[in-house]
């Protein structure tokens, strides 16, 4: 027997508060889940037409696009407490995670298609395409749709994803972990200057190496001067842990503040992204960061990703490398990344990229292979762009990407697909897309660190 959410004519009339709140799950149908009902929101939609497509969307950190009726409040953690034991006992709502990392939006978009063929009186032999878009933890969700249920969606385009959750996770902490380890507090100004001189160089000099050594001077309260210096993230057996950001990116993570009403110093405190997710889920506290990162080396951000990969692989990590039920399916993935994302690094998608390409054509040649994968996954770098935005004013549009203000205002702009690489000459007036060995190699990394292989 039909609801009676079915009988009402228009979406004008369905999309209404009462409705909205029927539709949410009762009380207790998720164990330990309560429907909070104040939180919900309906808004009256007129002049819809479908033309036989469903979207489905992605969100940012630990944002969800999703009503919360439909998607339950991310608290990763259920806390009992017995009369006998010394305090709280933290454990994990497993229910929560498994939610967050795929089968909330599985379940969204189920009843969603589902809802949308019905509604809009769509025969059993139509075609309802379905298609995702997202980008960072959006990013992330939608690639837990393609990797899990590859066979019910027709196409998605997915940015900057921040699976390989992880290492994500604790990158973020890497930047504030070299201030200790180093003994070197930069000031956001000092940051900033090494990031314009670092561009002038590779502009330049096209060979960031000519960089290394060089000392600035940054006008600041201090007026610190330094030396740039390179250093991947390695532990202490020189094993490589993860990958690093562009030169170009940004340094937010590192960015220091001024303790004016304690140390009168400055200090850098943990990423947030970082810092929570350790004190969340590995350590099971019920806080929102670690208090400080000292005494934590790049060995601590190598052992902190290993306990949680082996936690959380099932659900969290997102990198599962055979995409064969949604190649099969003539499902189409555009994937892009900001090749100066301060966030996530742009190697990121290229070694998932790669995995994918190693695991589902092993017998083909590597350019046979590319190939193989162009018919169905394209992986777009954007140069000078930022973490799922546009940097500096540079805003591409389409994958023919039109500059939107500065010097080149209104030029159309080529973004190529990987492997090939953006080559200017000309004095920078003009782009071709090229193929590259030697930048090709450059890519290619070996996270050693770990006695699996990381996807």
């Amino acid at each position: 027997m039909r609801s009676s959410l079915w009988l009402f004519a228009s979406a004008t009339s369905t999309c209404v508060y009462a409705i909205t709140l029927e539709m949410c799950p009762a009380d207790g149908f998720y164990p330990g889940i309560t429907a909070s009902s104040a939180a919900v929101t309906a808004n009256p939609v007129t002049n819809v037409s479908v033309s036989n497509r469903y979207l489905s969307t992605g969100g940012g950190s630990y944002a969800s696009p999703l009503e919360p009726c439909l998607f339950p409040e991310k608290s990763f953690m259920a806390r009992s407490q017995e009369p006998t034991d010394g305090g709280p006992e933290c454990t994990m709502d497993w229910q929560s995670i498994y939610m967050f990392s795929y089968q909330a939006i599985h379940e969204l978009s189920v009843v969603g298609k589902a809802f949308t063929k019905e509604f809009f009186n769509m025969t059993d032999t139509t075609k309802l395409y379905s298609y995702y878009q997202g980008c960072s933890e959006g990013g992330r969700e939608g690639w837990s749709q393609v990797q899990r249920f590859g066979d019910e969606w027709d196409g998605a385009v997915i940015g900057a994803p921040a699976f390989r959750y992880a290492f994500h996770r604790f990158s973020t902490c890497t930047q504030g972990s070299s201030n200790r380890l180093w003994d070197t507090l930069l000031q956001p100004c000092e940051l900033e200057k090494i990031v314009n001189e670092t561009n002038h160089s590779l502009v330049d000099d096209n060979d960031i190496d000519v960089l290394i050594g060089e000392s600035y001077y940054c006008a600041a309260t201090t007026g610190i001067t330094g030396t740039v210096s390179a250093e991947g993230v390695a532990d202490s057996d020189g094993n490589q842990v993860y990958f690093s950001y562009r030169p170009s990116a940004a340094f937010d993570d590192a960015e220091t503040e001024w303790m004016n009403e304690t140390s009168q110093s400055w200090e850098v405190t943990p990423s947030s992204l970082g810092g929570e997710t350790v004190a969340v889920l590995l350590q099971l506290q019920n806080i929102t960061n670690i208090p400080t990162l000292d005494g934590a080396t790049y060995d601590t951000l190598r052992d902190w990703i290993w306990q949680f990969w082996n936690r959380y692989s099932d659900s969290l990590m997102t990198t599962l490398p055979d995409l064969t039920p949604f190649m099969s399916s003539s499902g189409k993935v555009l994937h892009y990344h900001s090749e100066s994302d301060y966030s996530i690094p742009r190697t990121s998608s290229v070694h998932y990229y790669e995995s994918v390409r190693s695991v589902m054509y092993p017998g083909l040649s590597y350019n046979d292979s590319v190939d193989a994968m162009n018919d169905w996954y394209r992986l777009f770098l954007v140069p000078g762009a930022g973490h799922c935005a546009p940097n500096n004013g540079v805003e591409p549009v389409t994958l023919n990407a039109t500059v939107l203000q500065g010097d080149d205002i209104g030029m159309v702009q080529q973004i190529c697909s990987w492997p090939l690489r953006p080559l200017w000459t000309s004095n920078g007036t003009v782009m071709e897309c090229v193929y590259d060995q030697k930048s090709i190699d450059n890519w290619q990394y070996d996270l050693n660190a770990f006695p699996l292989p990381v996807y």
